[in-house]
């Protein structure tokens, strides 16, 4: 083989290997973009909760109406199919916390959202964020004929704080604000003098 030759064949095994890192590149940048996509129906990765690592692997969700297995506490839901659901904007008392002892009010807002999720359906509505940093999605919880959202309905029964901190929508963020408004007007729930 002439040095020519040589030259020549060391180019393209060259240029094989530089498009193959391309199109390696290229796969790896489109999988990132397809996993965060809503289009896409798995997100992966893992979360830290209480010393705890929680490997996330939940189907993607889209809005509709969902069976709930059962309630974790006033503000998150468990569905049917594995899936924790936060409520978004609002923050009850706490009862299962680790580490942490049953807070006044948490076990009434407990209650009135197990009697929310009575007839064991859902409708959910996502915002800017579908999740936390824990995996759990983040929703606006209506009873499954969509009359009533039970995170405006917790805090007008004053049975959890309005969180405005987080992204979502600014026309939910004026309804739960006016919802605590009142309930702290009434003196209901955490705004009263005890539980």
């Amino acid at each position: 083989m002439s040095k020519k030759s040589a030259i020549i064949c060391f180019s393209n095994r060259i240029f094989v290997l530089l498009m193959g890192l391309a199109l390696t590149s290229v796969a790896l940048l489109v999988g990132c973009t397809e996993g965060s996509h809503p289009s896409s129906t798995h997100d992966t990765g893992n979360a830290t909760a209480h010393g705890k690592t929680i490997a996330l692997t939940s189907p993607r969700l889209e809005p509709g109406v969902y069976a709930v297995r059962r309630v974790v506490d006033g503000d998150t839901l468990l569905l049917e199919n594995d899936v924790r659901i936060r409520l978004l904007g609002v923050d009850t008392p706490e009862t299962v916390k680790p580490d942490t002892p049953v807070q006044p009010w948490g076990p009434e807002a407990s209650a009135y959202t197990k009697n929310f999720c009575q007839t064991g359906f859902v409708r959910l509505e996502f915002d800017v964020e579908p999740t936390d940093k824990y995996g759990r999605y983040l929703a606006y919880v209506y009873d499954s004929g969509k009359k009533q959202m039970l995170n405006e309905q917790l805090l007008r029964n004053g049975l959890g704080k309005f969180l405005p901190y987080f992204p979502y929508a600014d026309e939910k963020k004026k309804l739960f604000s006016t919802a605590q408004s009142e309930a702290q007007r009434e003196k209901r729930g955490i705004w009263s003098e005890s539980p």
